[in-house]
């Protein structure tokens, strides 16, 4: 457990062997953190992890459920100004406020940001072959150009793209309940489907 109001930074590499609490606190990550097998970084008490522009979150969990949680966006916060990467067959939850200013890399498995928290995207997301990202009913906030090159999946959440911004699905789209609000522009470039 990493607690008290000070700073505690990762030059090099950090690799899990336990669960991480982060309480109160904040871990800046300038090297590599490893999320491998069952662990997960909990954030409380508005903790905050931030991954530099340096900095690279590998997360390899198969437990198939959170890789970073807080129990509400005022609990905890996740800055992703760096790189995360998804490389694991099975599912992982982001379950806290994120915002990410650099790049969501999902290689293998399915990346799941459930509803109850905020999403920022003022970065890169870009989903291999294969792979795919659900939006579970949350919101999201696309501020820059975005575009999603396989399966992207929306819960009941609402999309909003900013003027002059545009959201492009170069792959399938599909949606359980959508809105789409802002000045921006949506474009499906490939299929999008319905199921309400």
């Amino acid at each position: 457990t990493l607690k008290g109001s000070g700073k505690t930074v990762i030059a090099s590499q950090l690799s899990l062997a336990s669960n991480l609490t982060v309480d109160g606190h904040t871990l800046e990550n300038r090297g590599t953190i490893a999320l491998n097998a069952v662990y997960f970084i909990e954030l409380m008490n508005g903790a905050i992890l931030n991954n530099t522009a340096t900095g690279t979150i590998l997360d390899q969990q198969q437990a198939g459920f959170q890789s970073i949680y807080a129990a509400s966006d005022a609990a905890g916060a996740f800055n992703n100004a760096g790189t995360y990467t998804r490389n694991a067959a099975t599912s992982a939850y982001l379950r806290v406020k994120t915002n990410n200013t650099g790049t969501i890399n999902l290689q293998t498995g399915t990346l799941i940001l459930p509803g109850g928290y905020t999403y920022l995207n003022n970065g890169t997301i870009k989903i291999a072959a294969g792979a795919e990202l659900v939006w579970d009913g949350g919101a999201i906030v696309a501020t820059t150009l975005l575009t999603l090159d396989d399966k992207f999946q929306l819960g009941n959440g609402a999309l909003t793209v900013t003027s002059p911004n545009v959201l492009t699905f170069d792959g399938s789209f599909e949606a359980r309940s959508l809105t789409l609000k802002g000045s921006g522009k949506t474009v499906i470039a490939s299929q999008l489907s319905l199921a309400s």
